[in-house]
């Protein structure tokens, strides 16, 4: 199993993006418009109109911020356009969950992020389009939203827009979903169309949704990101909320 760092360290095995705002100079450097990869695939994270940089009260913990009021949020789209491709710009089929590929989405967050009607706050939205899912903050609950004649909601139990750092996993694997909330399983194995759902979710912007020209945005400090192209078995899950958390809990 391949690591990175020490006592229970960061899983890379699968590892196609990891961003840190606190790993400075080499990584990223105040006022930079680019977050550095650092699992050595170069799927930089461009930060438009230059999101706020700050650090937490363990000055050893950064983050940055998007920002709900304004146009400042961070994007995959290493190409600069608006609306993402079928196929991600990095060939990484599961980089956008593109298929039948296995995925996982791993964030480190922070909010205090008012509730918002229909696409909610987003965490991880898509560029542009008729989209049919994202990833949001909804009724203060980490959700999985999508589009099947209708809008829905899968959603998480904890409440995480309590100004509060928590770990957020999305798993698709095999035509199933997981959701976890600081290291513990909230949503198992759901299936059916939200899950085909989210095998097409494309990775577009951290903090902002365009669905169609209808642009949401939220106010979310983002810590550390991890994209793999596989799917984490729960001891990973675990794992990786164990190598950072005694930096955000």
């Amino acid at each position: 199993m391949g690591v990175i760092g020490g006592i229970d360290p960061v899983v890379t095995d699968g590892l196609v993006l990891y961003v840190d705002p606190s790993n400075q100079p080499r990584f990223y450097t105040s006022g930079s418009s680019t977050l550095k990869d650092m699992s050595g695939l170069e799927n930089d994270i461009t930060l438009v109109n230059y999101p706020l940089y700050g650090t937490s009260s363990n000055s050893s913990n950064a983050y940055i911020s998007s920002d709900n009021s304004n146009t400042r949020y961070l994007t995959f789209d290493q190409n600069g356009e608006d609306n993402l491709g079928t196929v991600a710009q990095t060939g990484y089929d599961s980089y956008t969950g593109h298929r039948d590929s296995n995925f996982t989405y791993q964030l480190w967050v922070n909010t205090s992020e008012s509730n918002a009607s229909g696409d909610g706050r987003p965490l991880i939205g898509q560029g542009g389009g008729n989209i049919f899912s994202l990833v949001t903050l909804a009724a203060g609950k980490f959700t999985f939203r999508y589009f099947s004649g209708s809008w829905t909601n899968r959603s998480a139990t904890t409440t995480i827009n309590d100004g509060n750092w928590h770990n957020l996993i999305l798993i698709y694997s095999a035509g199933t979903v997981d959701m976890y909330v600081d290291g513990n399983k909230e949503v198992d194995a759901g299936s059916g169309y939200w899950s085909n759902a989210a095998r097409w979710q494309k990775l577009g912007h951290l903090g902002r949704n365009n669905n169609g020209g209808s642009i949401t945005k939220s106010s979310i400090k983002f810590g550390p990101v991890k994209v793999y192209d596989r799917a984490l078995s729960q001891a990973e899950v675990l794992q990786n909320y164990n190598a950072l958390k005694d930096r955000f809990v």
